[in-house]
């Protein structure tokens, strides 16, 4: 849910779940009323060499020096992430930071946790199929191959099961090395990208997928509602609290889209409009004269006698690039029926209670969908072990028992 950080370095940031022992310890201290700085100095001492021990040595440095919290933490921006400075902000404004921090760790390791329990639901399946398919390459190469060796020179009729057993023996046989090579390719290129993108980069892209992107958007959306309820609950602008929810969501997509709903809100837009993707106004452009009337012309100066028919302004390529990569973020990531929940709550002043609502359905729904794929890979890989060794079992004793037969009679 924080903004990742792939160094560990002493000029690093803090790795999401680091941001969250620093707002857990940030908020403990808070509401026990005890010193900020000694605590501080106390947990650095207790942590491994790294950016997280570095940030509290800072912190405690400077709160030691009589710096204010919130000056103390803006020198460390570049460790602590924007979201969570924004959050201990807004708690020292209200006077309740041990409550925000509170509420924010409380929520902030939906994601990690969610998609823990995927992968360790994942890995036994996966492992069950990987050595099954190990195990009946193994069995191909050095049993299968005699077996039918003898089943020829004994001229046994073969039936269609062993035919078939027989047939994939051969592509094995055959395709076995390529296999291997594009099986080490797949993790091969898991692996770089895991090293060169950023994690932010790899869920946007793990959003997209047709089998694993369920989880990865409901997460996502968690993250999103409960953040963005928490920093409007602070009594942060919405537009600051949009861009730093998506500075805080570990995704591309939605960070993109929260930086175009902010500037739709600072445009005059609800955050219901902004959500829907058509509220960002497009920058007046260079061809924008086609569809005017025609100017009245002053005959002595040539010029235009209604100054608005004057020539417009080209606005800069990047705008327009951003504006429309914005709007496609919005549609590919927000989800579609928040607006209309939004768009009832904003009559209500109760905009951080449905986005708390919303958030705790997606978390719903991204248990179900961890669930859900852990239970459709195990039964796919029971019933691929099971099938196989029916196969190469039954493939293999139906002749022999034939043959055995045809000798002993």
């Amino acid at each position: 849910m924080i903004e990742s950080r792939e160094n560990h370095g002493g000029g690093g940031g803090l790795t999401p779940g680091e941001a969250n022992r620093l707002s857990e310890h940030v908020a403990g201290v808070a509401e026990a009323g005890l010193p900020l700085g000694p605590g501080l100095r106390a947990l650095a001492e207790e942590s491994p060499r790294g950016a997280f021990r570095d940030t509290l040595r800072g912190l405690a440095d400077s709160i030691e020096r009589g710096v204010p919290l919130e000056a103390a933490v803006d020198d460390e921006a570049s460790r602590i992430p924007p979201h969570l400075r924004g959050l201990i902000r807004a708690g020292l404004r209200t006077g309740n930071l041990g409550d925000v921090l509170g509420r924010f760790s409380a929520v902030a390791s939906v994601g990690a946790d969610l998609k823990r329990s995927f992968w360790i639901g994942m890995a036994y399946p996966l492992l069950a199929i990987s050595l099954a398919g190990v195990l009946f390459v193994l069995v191909d190469l050095l049993i299968v191959g005699k077996f039918e060796a003898i089943f020829l020179d004994f001229g046994v009729p073969l039936p269609t099961l062993t035919r078939f057993m027989l047939q994939v023996s051969h592509a094995v046989r055959l395709l076995w090395p390529a296999v291997l090579a594009a099986v080490l390719a797949i993790v091969a290129g898991w692996a770089f990208v895991g090293l060169i993108l950023p994690r932010a980069s790899r869920n946007s892209l793990l959003g997209r997928l047709p089998i694993f992107g369920p989880l990865w958007r409901f997460t996502s959306w968690a993250e999103f509602c409960h953040l963005l309820a928490m920093l409007l609950e602070a009594d942060l602008p919405l537009p600051e609290a949009l861009r730093l929810t998506g500075s805080g969501v570990e995704n591309n997509d939605v960070d993109l889209a929260c930086r175009a709903m902010a500037r739709s809100v600072e445009q005059g837009a609800s955050l219901s409009a902004a959500m829907q993707g058509g509220a960002v106004p497009a920058p007046t452009g260079p061809f924008d004269h086609l569809a005017r009337p025609k100017p009245q012309w002053d005959d002595v100066s040539g010029a235009p006698a209604d100054k608005d028919f004057g020539p417009a302004e080209a606005p800069p390529l990047g705008d327009l690039l951003e504006v429309e990569a914005g709007s496609r973020a919005i549609r590919r990531s927000m989800p579609e029926g928040l607006p209309r929940l939004l768009r009832w709550a904003e009559g209500r002043s109760a905009i951080a209670e449905v986005l708390h609502m919303a958030g705790e359905t997606f978390q719903s729904r991204s248990r179900a969908e961890a669930s859900f794929g852990g239970g459709v890979v195990a039964f796919l890989a029971t019933v691929g072990v099971v099938a196989g060794v029916f196969i190469v079992v039954i493939g293999m004793f139906l002749p022999l028992i034939t043959l055995i037969s045809k000798l002993s009679g």
